[in-house]
């Protein structure tokens, strides 16, 4: 695992405070996306930063409007992201 990547995640564990069903899931898509990146190659940073937050709005998601659909996350995400719209 790369800094990059441990940094990431080591950000998206103390986000999501122990939930061990959001963070598992995370770990299992970066790992699908290492493979995709060996496979079809792309820019290491944009997709790996992509696979471990791409639930980051799911708390405030389910929270806010009682669902974890992706419409909600995606308004949420903006608020947690700077430069997100």
């Amino acid at each position: 695992m790369d800094a990059t990547r441990a940094a990431l995640t080591s950000a998206m564990e103390a986000y999501f405070e122990g939930d061990a069903k959001r963070i598992n899931h995370a770990r299992r898509v970066t790992e699908y996306a290492e493979e995709l990146l060996k496979r079809e190659g792309g820019d290491y940073l944009t997709v790996i930063g992509a696979s471990v937050l791409h639930d980051i709005g799911i708390h405030q998601a389910q929270e806010k409007y009682g669902s974890t659909i992706g419409r909600y996350q995606e308004k949420e995400r903006g608020h947690l992201l700077p430069g997100a719209s």
